[in-house]
């Protein structure tokens, strides 16, 4: 495959292959919309870009088929996540990350330099889609690999929330489910719940109130959508008094392939409620 390039004639809707070994041109067919910007290879597929993009079937160039993202790019390659295009728009000289399975576009930074067109050797490279899930990414709360140190739970908590703003979800398929349970040592059981602060439109939840909720994809919800689920489940404590010691809240999804995430855990740690002295003074003397 290697030896043969792709291009796009003036028109920007004609695709030729050029054989690099013979230098012939070949006239594939018309496309069904136009590639105005550039094309890349990614995850053995080839796609084009201009104000949507074009998932481009070399075979066939005619059944070719559009991903409307309502941005312009005037450049894209491959990126080492999975399922993740990088792009940039030469007008405003920003580098974005272009989700095509969510079909959402992340604005990543402003490029240094204006660039018009991108490529790098991460086409020629399969990125790595093993189904991956990390509570604090940037391991901020100062628990290391995919795990999150929750906020401390006490009488005086309204909940502790059980991941970090920065939640990485990796993917090869879209989400179909995940099930959020607290885990291992409950000594308040059954006083220690999860519960959801609100709702995301396309995700419904099971268990709510109980050890263990289960968010179901229930239409097209997004790997984005999911985040913004994890982000309203909160860890809650009704027992008096409180058994104070860690908690571990687990985290795992599984894709609409059947494929299973690692699991992610969130560290909470619980406070004694404070005993209180109350001296009355000396007994009296009817």
């Amino acid at each position: 495959m290697y030896m043969t390039m792709y291009v796009i004639n003036g028109s920007n809707q004609w695709l030729y292959s050029y054989n690099i070994n013979s230098g012939s041109f070949t006239n594939l067919g018309l496309l069904p919309d136009p590639i105005g910007g550039d094309m890349a290879l990614f995850q053995g597929n080839i796609y084009g870009s201009h104000w949507d993009f074009v998932l481009v079937d070399t075979d066939d160039p005619e059944n070719s088929s559009s991903i409307d993202l309502n941005y312009f790019m005037s450049g894209i390659t491959a990126s080492s996540t999975c399922n993740r295009l990088l792009g940039v728009d030469a007008f405003t000289n920003l580098l974005y990350a272009i989700d095509i399975l969510d079909l959402t576009v992340t604005p990543i930074c402003t490029l240094p330099e204006g660039m018009i067109w991108i490529t790098s050797m991460q086409e020629f490279i399969y990125p790595d889609c093993t189904a991956f899930i990390d509570l604090d990414c940037d391991d901020s709360s100062g628990a290391v690999d995919a795990d999150y140190n929750s906020p401390a739970y006490d009488c005086f908590s309204n909940g502790s929330v059980i991941a970090d703003e920065d939640i990485k979800i990796r993917y090869d398929a879209l989400i179909s489910s995940m099930t959020i349970q607290v885990a291992g040592n409950v000594p308040d059981f059954p006083f220690e719940i999860l519960d959801m602060s609100g709702n995301v439109p396309g995700i419904n939840a099971t268990g709510l109130g109980t050890g263990m909720i289960t968010l179901i994809n229930a239409g097209n919800a997004t790997s984005t959508d999911f985040k913004d689920a994890l982000h309203l489940v909160i860890y809650e404590n009704y027992a008096s008094p409180l058994t104070g010691g860690p908690r571990t809240i687990e985290v795992q999804f599984t894709t609409e392939s059947g494929a299973m995430s690692n699991v992610a855990s969130a560290f909470i740690q619980v406070n004694e409620s404070p005993v209180l002295n109350v001296d009355l003074g000396p007994d009296q003397e009817a």
